[in-house]
Order: structure tokens, then C-alpha cells, then sequence
């Protein structure tokens, strides 16, 4: 359980032996994922999670919420995840912001010069310009208080085959990526040229959107998130020589590279 679980890919879609039925009650009794059916012993592991404090979230079609509870009929009927409701003072916290302020720190501790890019009209692609001796870079900054890697909504991509970045018509173009996961506790960074993230992001997708085609299921609606244990991620775990030298010109890897709907 030290890993968020995705409703999706716990539950299974018709009863067996050992299982019981299991739903997701939303603050706002709005019917956002399906029932499904559990193992007991998944069941248990669950609840016990919970309980300990090991288990504070879940994801439900890629999205992420608090659980309130885990609850279970009293005759040992269908179980139910209780999802809480949104804190005001968790709402406000601009995770996006924290983890730019994270990134420009990280980066003036090695020396690099920093200007922020969020008062740019056209700066849609980046959020800070790094500069080094004769090394300059525009970087995107992808946040979340989750340990996991966010890259970005898939829509654009499956639908339209639109790359992951640098996308918006703009001048400024992004030449690397740094991720920062868990930024709200003790923040884990990832450091990508901008190549290197808008090909792993499509391949991650890919597969996943391919899984759940097969299952008669789509990923379209969803948010690529990579857990920070993945071995896709280990060679960019704090890989901030991948800055050393200049790339300016970087070009996204979209040229390169097509969605599944245009394969």
C-alpha cells in the first residue's frame, strides 16, 4: 500500500468465488466510476491500509481523492469507499506554483540564473529560463503533492495526436522538463530534455490506452501520472546534468511520433 492504488485496476467486472460487490459514494451522489467486485483479502488489505494511516488516497479513472471511509454491511454484504470532501485550505494550495518556487531554488543552488516566465503573454510553453555559463534552457515545471510524475492530460494526445508539450503556438519553447513529485513533503525531482519526457509520456499512454482498449475501455479522459517507482523513471531521478550544455533548439518529439489513433 505504500503506492496510490487505481480503483480501475483493483476491482474486477464480474463476481467469483471470494469476492464481494464494492461502489464508490461520492460527497455529491454523482455516479463518476462503476461497481465492481473485490477480493476479500484485497478488501481487508485495504481497510487495514486505511486504518494505519498508510492509506489517505485513491485514484478513479486517473483521478485522485481523499477516502473518508471503507465501509462494509454489517451482514457482510457490499462494501463502499466513502470519498471526502474537498478541505478549503487543501483547495487553495497552488501545487504548480510550489513546485516552480522548488525547481528555481534547486536550480540557483547550482548555480544557474533564473527569470521566471509567468507574467510572459506568450510563455505558455515554459515557466522559467535557466542560464549557465554558456547553457540556456526554457523550462516546463510539472508538480504534485502525489508520489508520481505528472505529464499531463492524454486527450490531446489520443484524440488529436497533439504532443504532451509545447504544444500552444509560442515563441517560447521548452527544452526540458523537471518534475517534482511528493512537492507538499519532502520533494523527489526528475530532470528530462524535453524529448526525453514527450516520448516516455507517449509510450506510458500508449500502452495503458492499448491495455484498456482490450478491456473495451478508454483513456482519453485521463492523466498520465507515472509512479516515482517506476524503472521508466530511475535514470532521470535527479539527473540535472542532463542541463549541462546547450539546447535551445530541442524540437518536441511530436514530429516524431504519432498518436494511436493515427497508427
Amino acid at each position: 500500500m505504500s503506492n496510490i492504488p487505481e480503483y480501475l485496476q483493483i476491482i474486477r467486472h464480474e463476481p467469483t468465488s471470494g469476492t464481494c460487490a464494492i461502489e464508490v459514494a461520492f460527497p455529491d451522489g454523482k455516479k463518476r466510476v462503476p461497481q465492481g467486485f473485490i477480493s476479500e483479502s484485497a478488501l481487508a488489505d485495504l481497510r487495514d491500509a486505511l486504518a494505519s494511516g498508510r492509506l489517505t488516497t485513491m485514484t478513479f479513472d486517473e483521478h485522485p481523492f481523499e477516502i473518508a471511509s471503507i465501509d462494509r454491511a454489517a451482514d457482510g454484504g457490499a462494501a463502499v469507499i466513502r470519498i471526502a470532501p474537498a478541505t478549503p485550505i487543501a483547495a487553495r494550495i497552488d501545487t504548480g506554483r510550489i513546485g516552480e518556487v522548488l525547481v528555481e531554488l534547486e536550480l540557483l543552488r547550482q548555480g544557474w540564473h533564473i527569470s521566471r516566465l509567468d507574467s510572459t503573454t506568450f510563455a505558455a510553453n515554459g515557466d522559467l529560463i535557466a542560464v549557465r555559463g554558456n547553457a540556456m534552457h526554457v523550462v516546463q515545471v510539472k508538480a504534485t503533492k502525489e508520489p508520481a510524475v505528472y505529464f499531463g492530460t492524454t486527450a490531446p494526445f489520443l484524440k488529436d495526436g497533439k504532443p504532451f508539450f509545447n504544444r500552444a503556438p509560442s515563441p517560447i519553447r521548452a527544452t526540458a522538463l523537471v518534475a517534482v513529485a511528493e512537492s507538499l513533503g519532502q520533494p523527489k525531482y526528475f530532470v528530462f530534455s524535453i524529448a526525453q519526457a514527450e516520448a516516455l509520456a507517449q509510450s506510458e499512454v500508449t500502452a495503458y490506452h492499448q491495455k484498456l482498449l482490450s478491456m473495451g475501455k478508454s483513456f482519453e479522459k485521463g492523466q498520465c501520472k507515472i509512479p516515482v517507482a517506476s524503472a521508466s523513471l530511475a535514470p532521470f531521478r535527479d539527473a540535472w546534468h542532463l542541463l549541462d550544455g546547450d539546447q535551445t533548439s530541442t524540437s518536441p518529439a511530436s514530429n516524431s511520433a504519432a498518436s494511436p489513433r493515427q497508427r
